[in-house]
């Protein structure tokens, strides 16, 4: 996840790393369709208010939920088959892990009242998926444009929808650090793309409030 990335050494190998920043524009790209919803060229839609909303995907992906349940293990004594059953057992109802980032703990809990897991246990779960799905929702802000995901992080530090909401007011200034930071290549985004990034990551904690809990690391 982008709030992985952060932390990491860096010795990752390049050509994995392309691959996997490439899976993931796709994959949120073709989960939204955010292209066909927005054009900043248009006279008939305004460049910055574009009516943009971000919707949780309805799609089931049992693999998601067994990656996020599997992550979250920590102490408990639970293996790969245990989470295989658990995640069947939700996908009909949580369906993918942004699903399960929005779940509330204790509803996640009584779908499984069989298997005895703790609150705890599922909140882990949870924000499992929650760092998963911040990636998501913010290559859904930015069109898929990974490159502005990968600035944004590495130069403004504001690689989650609550940092981006910050520049609302200063779009400008935010285009100076992205230009400053882009290695003196010229820098194709706008202060136009600044205000509509912002007011759509703003729109984003209104509509997921457990999105305020999360800062880029710095």
């Amino acid at each position: 996840s982008i709030l992985e990335a952060a932390m990491s050494s860096g010795n990752d190998d390049d050509g994995n790393e392309l691959s996997e920043r490439e899976r993931r524009a796709r994959a949120a790209m073709a989960r939204f369709g955010s292209t066909e919803n927005t054009d900043s060229t248009s006279s008939e839609v305004d460049p910055v208010m574009d009516d943009w909303e971000l919707v949780t995907p309805s799609e089931d992906d049992i693999d998601e939920l067994i990656e996020c349940i599997i992550e979250a293990r920590e102490s408990d004594n639970y293996d790969e088959k245990d989470a295989k059953a658990w995640a069947a057992d939700l996908v009909d109802n949580v369906r993918n892990w942004r699903g399960l980032a929005n779940a509330e703990s204790e509803i996640v809990l009584a779908q499984l009242n069989n298997h005895n897991l703790r609150v705890d246990t599922i909140e882990r779960w949870i924000e499992a998926a929650q760092q998963r799905s911040i990636e998501e929702i913010m290559l859904e802000i930015l069109d898929g444009d990974q490159d502005a995901l990968d600035c944004l992080m590495n130069t403004a530090h504001s690689s989650t929808p609550k940092d981006l909401s910050f520049w609302v007011s200063a779009p400008g200034m935010l285009l100076d650090t992205l230009s400053k930071g882009n290695d003196g290549v010229a820098c194709t985004w706008t202060e136009t793309d600044m205000k509509r990034w912002a007011s759509r990551a703003k729109i984003a904690l209104s509509t997921l409030p457990w999105l305020d809990e999360y800062l880029t690391p710095v």
